[in-house]
């Protein structure tokens, strides 16, 4: 792992020296940079693929905590837009897909935009959010809605110690998406909306209104598993998404 040069929140796990294309992604509400740590193995050779680490956790840990994603992609936007020398793509995963979101917002100042954007587990901002604020909830029952997601190892959930050091991440990620406002500002770029055929969580229905949030193409894709599918059928995901990727190119 090394960090990007001049950059604190863009990990690459390994360098490809022939890239053609770059994929930056953004991790899940308690992820980190790690959760793409094996990416790279899976992509052809000239992916470069760029990890997102978002304030304190991992590298950034000594960093302070963001509740809101507008001040989350506040920080980002200035290093990732030095890394835009190629053509590149953005994936986000669940609250990466709203970070994602935003920071097609930010990126029209700067005159770009991706090839294509992959909204993974993530249901569009325009959907109106109706469930209860999590990260309000007390740890006994917070820790038990998490468990729902089955995304957290049980063993995590299960350890006190560990989890006094988690829950702060967690919390802050949970009230970032429940503030995240309904928008309906559309995209000008291509979109796939990646889905798990049993996530309760973001529904079928949810995740075909992202064809409603794009003037260009507009694809929906389904994947066995549930909220994590990304993890569960990883091998699968990438090939799929290597192949859109390169359509779009």
């Amino acid at each position: 792992m090394s960090k990007v040069a001049g950059s604190r929140a863009l990990v690459r796990f390994h360098k490809q020296a022939d890239s053609r294309l770059r994929l930056f992604c953004f991790p899940y509400a308690g992820g980190a940079a790690s959760t793409f740590r094996d990416w790279f193995k899976m992509l052809d050779t000239y992916v470069d693929v760029v990890a997102v680490e978002y304030p304190g956790r991992g590298g950034r840990r000594r960093e302070t905590l963001l509740t809101r994603v507008p001040d989350i992609v506040d920080t980002l936007v200035p290093e990732i837009v030095t890394q835009i020398d190629q053509p590149f793509a953005l994936f986000g995963h669940s609250m990466g897909g709203l970070v994602v979101y935003e920071l097609l917002q930010a990126l029209k100042a700067y005159g770009v935009q991706p090839i294509c954007a992959f909204m993974s587990g993530c249901r569009p901002p325009s959907i109106k959010r109706s469930e209860k604020n999590l990260h309000e909830l007390p740890d006994t029952e917070f820790i038990e809605e998490l468990r729902k997601f089955n995304g957290t190892p049980e063993a995590l959930l299960a350890d006190a110690e560990l989890m006094s050091l988690a829950m702060p991440i967690l919390r802050a990620d949970f009230e970032a998406v429940a503030t995240y406002p309904r928008i309906e500002a559309l995209l000008s770029c291509p979109i796939f909306a990646y889905g798990g055929m049993g996530d309760e969580n973001v529904t079928l229905e949810e995740l075909e209104r992202w064809r409603e949030m794009t003037r260009a193409k507009r694809t929906v894709r389904v994947f066995p598993g549930d909220h994590f599918f990304l993890h569960s059928e990883g091998l699968t995901l990438l090939r799929v998404l290597l192949r859109d990727m390169v359509s779009c190119a």
